[in-house]
């Protein structure tokens, strides 16, 4: 179901950042016949720049590495490095983009590491590639300019935000964009600004409730590992050309998404059988 027509008891696919991975999850979902909403970040595709949890990740594994050549048991899971992965997260997200890479070299220098080298996967889509999601239909969410924490943004700075990000995708799809996807999906923007939003403002917080909390206000659930354990039994497909990333210290597959897909399927017919019961009554 396509995100601006869904009604309460039905289900809609989203899928949030400007990435490549993203962009085929999402050209995937609409070869297989379903609505899809990507939100995306315009700095992201203007710069070119990979995001900075992606490049933190990629450190923190390059950290592990090293750790390994003398301890073979070390882990990017191991608590010192999920620790070290928090905190370094937590000064970076609510930094604006200059600060927030003047912030993450400074982080490498003092691990005495490169820049890591993203996947093609993890890097932004292009023009082009924003081209092509349009034309295969796929919809076009505001996910903000660029993916900073909306907790450190005054009231003013966050309506910016949403307005300059609203207007850029506007210009370069020809779509409204009045869906709003909130950067690292936690922070509820102010009453002000959710007033001034034209569609929904979409949350992903495991410990709140999933769907509407508030009028236009809706929390999705994210994709756990329990789907991202039984995914590829639904679609295998080739372990060459699955795409994996990691997210927030968490890593998954396409097929995930294709999984996820399933799911909201499943959960929309047995919604659907349950109207027939109760009717039948």
């Amino acid at each position: 179901m396509a995100l601006q027509r869904c009604g309460p008891d039905e289900t809609a696919l989203t899928i949030d950042d400007s990435t490549i991975a993203g962009a085929e999850a999402c050209l995937i979902a609409r070869r297989l016949g379903h609505e899809v909403t990507l939100f995306l970040n315009p700095h992201q595709i203007i710069t070119q720049t990979p995001y900075f949890f992606t490049i933190l990740n990629l450190a923190i594994d390059q950290l592990a590495e090293r750790a390994r050549r003398t301890n073979p048991k070390v882990s990017w899971r191991a608590p010192q490095y999920v620790a070290l992965r928090q905190q370094a997260r937590s000064r970076l997200i609510s930094l604006a983009d200059g600060a927030r890479d003047s912030e993450l070299r400074r982080s490498l220098s003092a691990w005495d590491l490169e820049m890591p080298r993203a996947a093609p996967e993890h890097h932004p889509i292009d023009l082009s590639m924003l081209t092509k999601l349009v034309a295969a239909g796929v919809q076009i969410g505001n996910h903000g300019w660029s993916h900073i924490d909306i907790a450190s943004l005054s009231e003013d700075s966050l309506c910016d935000d949403i307005t300059r990000a609203r207007q850029w995708l506007r210009d370069a799809t020809g779509q409204a964009v009045d869906a709003y996807a909130v950067p690292f999906g936690l922070a509820t923007p102010p009453a002000a600004v959710l007033q001034q939003l034209n569609g929904p403002c979409l949350l992903v917080d495991a410990s709140r409730p999933v769907g509407e909390l508030a009028p236009g206000l809706i929390n999705r659930t994210d994709i756990t590992d329990g789907i991202q354990e039984w995914a590829p039994s639904i679609y295998p497909g080739d372990p060459r050309r699955r795409c994996l990333f990691r997210h927030a210290g968490r890593r998954t597959t396409l097929s995930v998404i294709l999984g996820a897909i399933a799911i909201g399927l499943v959960l929309t017919l047995l919604t659907l059988l349950w109207k027939a019961w109760l009717d039948g009554r």
